[in-house]
């Protein structure tokens, strides 16, 4: 990966200030955007590494895109980046929870929002998840890890289960499409669970 050049950090850090302002604290200095960035390229993951900032694929998801709405970890936004072939679409078989339970990102599991588990992809992640038998699909945030059955990939929320018509079968051949990752990782209590 190229070296992010210091003389670039000012416009880089200008840049993120226009497209995140509520996610980025405007007194926070250049040296400490480039330490998070540098401090994110550092963690291990078990996901792919995302493109090099400065790389062309790179298309940062707009503040004012309605991708953003339920795209909170933690009650945070995480500067979002579109995903232009980095991640190639999943197929399996989906289920769905709706028990109490803490998350691996260390938030309270609510069955009413649009969410889902994940074994891999980073939190925060947005994906769409069709069934392919019926085509209904359902758009959600990756908050949780998980499914621990063979076959499964994807675990949604009782509310996004109810959108595709999941509640009745229990379980449903998919196909889901990764619509945008965080340009850093949000951790849980233990690292990206």
């Amino acid at each position: 990966m190229k070296p992010l050049c210091p003389s670039r950090l000012p416009r880089v850090f200008s840049k993120f200030q226009q497209l995140f302002p509520p996610a980025i604290p405007k007194r926070m200095t250049a040296v400490g955007l480039a330490w998070l960035i540098l401090g994110a390229v550092g963690c291990r993951s078990v996901a792919p590494p995302a493109p090099p900032m400065g790389s062309p694929e790179v298309r940062l998801v707009p503040a004012s895109d309605p991708m953003w709405d339920d795209a909170r970890i933690r009650g945070v936004v995480w500067p979002l980046v579109y995903n232009d072939g980095h991640y190639p679409p999943q197929g399996g078989v989906c289920s769905y929870y709706d028990e109490p339970q803490q998350l691996a990102t260390g938030e309270w599991f609510n069955p009413e929002a649009l969410t889902a588990a994940h074994k891999t992809l980073p939190f925060g992640t947005i994906v769409r998840c069709t069934r392919t038998d019926t085509g209904r699909s359902v758009t959600v945030v990756i908050n949780d890890r998980g499914p621990y059955i063979d076959g499964r990939i994807i675990d949604l929320s009782r509310r996004a289960a109810e959108h595709i018509g999941l509640i009745g079968d229990g379980v449903a051949p998919c196909r889901i499409d990764i619509l945008a990752y965080p340009i850093i990782e949000p951790m849980g209590p233990k690292g990206n669970g």
